[in-house]
Order: C-alpha cells, then sequence, then structure tokens
C-alpha cells in the first residue's frame, strides 16, 4: 500500500486513533526491544491484538469484544441511502475475537453508551462475509436483526 491512499491493509486493525497518530499492529504487534511511538504511550506495545483491545475497551468502560470499525455515508449502497441518517459499522475483528454479530448486545450498549446511536437511528453492519444487514434496535437496547435488502452485498 502506497502511503496516500485509502486502501485498508490487512491485518492494520486501528484500535484508537487522534488525529494522524494512531495505535495499530506496528504496536501491538511490535518487538519488545521497540520503542513504542503511537498514541496508546506503550500500554499496548507488542501485547497482541486481543489483549491490547481487551486494553483500550477496559479504559473506556466498553463491554464489547468485537471489534468493528464506521463507514462513511460515500461508501453506502444506493438503497441504504433511502434510511436517511443510519449508523454503519463493520466487522473488522472476527480472526482474532468475538465476531461483531456474536457480540452485538454489547456492541449497541457501547454505541448508545457513547452517544453515537441516537433514539431512533438505524444501526446497519458488514458481516465477517460483507453482507450488510441491521440490527434492530428497541429503547436503546439489542432486539435482534434484520436481514439486508437485495443488493446489499459488498
Amino acid at each position: 500500500m502506497r502511503r496516500g491512499t485509502n486502501e485498508r491493509r490487512e491485518g492494520m486493525t486501528v484500535l484508537i486513533r487522534q488525529g494522524r497518530r494512531c495505535c495499530n499492529a506496528r504496536c501491538y504487534n511490535g518487538k519488545v526491544t521497540t520503542k513504542c511511538k503511537c498514541i496508546c504511550g506503550g500500554k499496548n506495545h507488542s501485547k497482541g491484538i486481543v489483549k491490547a483491545v481487551e486494553g483500550i475497551r477496559e479504559k473506556f468502560g466498553m463491554k464489547a469484544r468485537a471489534l468493528y470499525e464506521f463507514v462513511g455515508p460515500q461508501e453506502y449502497p444506493p438503497p441504504l441511502k433511502a434510511f436517511g441518517d443510519p449508523l454503519v459499522i463493520r466487522d473488522t475483528g472476527h480472526l482474532v475475537t468475538v465476531s461483531l454479530t456474536n457480540d452485538a448486545e454489547n456492541v449497541v450498549a457501547d454505541l448508545v453508551a457513547n452517544e453515537l446511536l441516537a433514539p431512533g437511528r438505524r444501526l446497519f453492519y458488514y458481516d465477517s462475509e460483507g453482507q450488510l444487514d441491521e440490527i434492530v434496535v428497541e429503547n436503546g437496547k439489542f432486539k435482534g436483526f434484520q436481514a439486508g435488502l437485495p443488493g446489499m452485498l459488498k
């Protein structure tokens, strides 16, 4: 991957980001003998992704163990735009921790607690196979799943 491109590098899950600084695989998979230069200040350095995620979740009081990223409106498939301003997330850590599907209740709890999922806002997610489905939320709690619309496979 060349610098400046928007392509995702396989295995480079970003745990935390502030501006251009982030904590990613260079840190949590880094060698014990190297100095950490990322935003975590060495807390995640060479701990591996699972321990680093646990530390981040604990630090911010998060319950979810699933790793996910937010999908911007520019990436929404045309049928999804009909839902106004939904929140869309993508499962990114299913190979190293629980999938977003299996941790949906905690993911919803974290999104609501962090005021990212306001009442009435719909939540969609790309599962580990790339299928776009809806996580149904009622009164700020996980209620179930709704299969995505036809043509929403990415």
